[in-house]
């Protein structure tokens, strides 16, 4: 079975691991990587974003679907500390798209 779709902005929607669609629940595990990579605490990304606590720890642990102005806060945050938060807006881009098609 061919768990990819067509992406009505070209290319196909499937997982980074080319197997299921892709998931908040990955949208939360590459997140927390990044987090990490640039050294933040959840409580300093907090700081750093506007998002509360509570909810960037619901988004790594994939309980939560964040909205995309929250997906951009915390980019952006990441972004100050020079971590390229690029693959992450795509990310949330093909979930939003799989969730619709």
């Amino acid at each position: 079975m061919d768990t990819k779709r067509e992406n009505p902005l070209g290319g196909r929607i499937s997982a980074p691991d080319g197997g299921a669609k892709p998931s908040w629940i990955e949208f939360g595990r590459q997140l927390r990587r990044l987090r990490i990579s640039a050294n933040l605490t959840q409580e300093r990304l907090a700081e750093a974003s506007g998002v509360a606590t509570r909810s960037i720890g619901s988004i790594e642990r994939g309980q939560s679907a964040p909205r995309a102005a929250t997906v951009n806060l915390l980019i952006a945050a990441l972004a100050r500390g020079e971590v390229n938060g690029d693959s992450l807006r795509r990310l949330a881009l093909n979930i939003r798209l799989a969730e619709v098609m």
